[in-house]
């Protein structure tokens, strides 16, 4: 099942949030884990082993110089290819075969992506609507993310498509996903000029979320939700004592957004877990300012 596709996720001292993204990942789209390359920057503080052990035939490889890693899984990959990050959690069930099936069907699509559908707001005026899936022309629409037609986290490319992408940006300056996102996607007249294809897919409703509670690149201030304990050492050990994401309980929260906060970061072992660090963290503040009025 999905011989064609591969996925490659990257992940970087978040093994309990890797856990999610592949649990939710194989769970919603049946795809086999052998066809699952994880690219891994180890910290010698967090510990991926129980990912390793739970998911035992996906392919492991330990980041060393980002490029060259990432040429050599691109070139060992399939004919399409699912990039993600390990912050996304898949919500909804969905068929990778017809994915590849729409990309075949209409050369002028570049990507189908899995976090958009009608249910992201807001939406473009010309959507074009089709038996089973959405598209649109991503060159003449201003609404946020449909237009913005290369990214990491739940895409599905063409390996030729990503290839030639590659060829057009200096090795030298690709040092981590944020950089291959980033170089390509940031500079809007250049990526109208870097991609070819100019329409954009996606099935008519979203099947992830992108949950920020955490930041773990230094080199882009990505924005994230600090409300809840959710530093990447806390997570660590909530990991390693068993608790893990409950794509059950996620899966039911509202989604009209792409980028959610952490109301969506629900763990397994909640009484026990991050909702008890949370709450005491609120206690704490409420006392403070008693004591202040005091």
């Amino acid at each position: 099942m999905n011989h064609a596709l591969s996925v490659i996720v990257f992940s970087k001292d978040r093994p309990l949030q890797l856990h999610g993204y592949l649990e939710s990942l194989i769970f919603y789209s049946g795809i086999n884990q052998s066809c699952i390359t994880a690219v891994v920057k180890e910290n010698e503080f967090i510990d991926y082993g129980n990912v390793k052990k739970a998911f035992q035939d996906v392919k492991w490889v330990i980041q060393g110089d980002f490029y060259t890693d990432l040429i050599n899984v691109i070139n060992n990959s399939k004919d399409f290819i699912l990039f993600g990050c390990d912050d996304v959690v898949f919500t909804k069930k969905f068929d990778l075969n017809l994915a590849i099936e729409i990309l075949q069907e209409d050369k002028d699509i570049f990507g189908l992506s899995l976090r958009l559908g009608k249910n992201i707001k807001p939406v473009p005026n010309d959507l074009e609507n089709h038996k089973e899936y959405i598209s649109w022309d991503w060159t003449r629409t201003d609404a946020p993310h449909w237009n913005y037609p290369w990214e990491l986290d739940a895409t599905i490319y063409r390996k030729i498509d990503i290839l030639n992408l590659l060829a057009k940006i200096p090795s030298s300056q690709l040092k981590n996903p944020n950089f291959l996102e980033g170089l390509i996607a940031d500079d809007s007249q250049k990526t109208k000029e870097l991609i070819r294809r100019k329409k954009l897919s996606s099935f008519y409703t979203s099947n992830c979320v992108v949950i920020t509670v955490n930041r773990v690149q230094e080199t882009h201030p990505n924005n994230f939700d600090s409300t809840g304990h959710s530093d990447i050492y806390s997570l660590n050990k909530e990991y390693s004592r068993g608790n893990r994401l409950d794509i059950p309980a996620i899966s039911k929260m509202n989604k009209n957004v792409i980028h959610v906060g952490a109301d969506y970061f629900i763990l397994t072992l909640r009484k026990k877990g991050f909702y008890l660090m949370k709450l005491r963290k609120w206690l704490g503040k409420i006392k403070k300012i008693i004591k202040k009025n005091l």
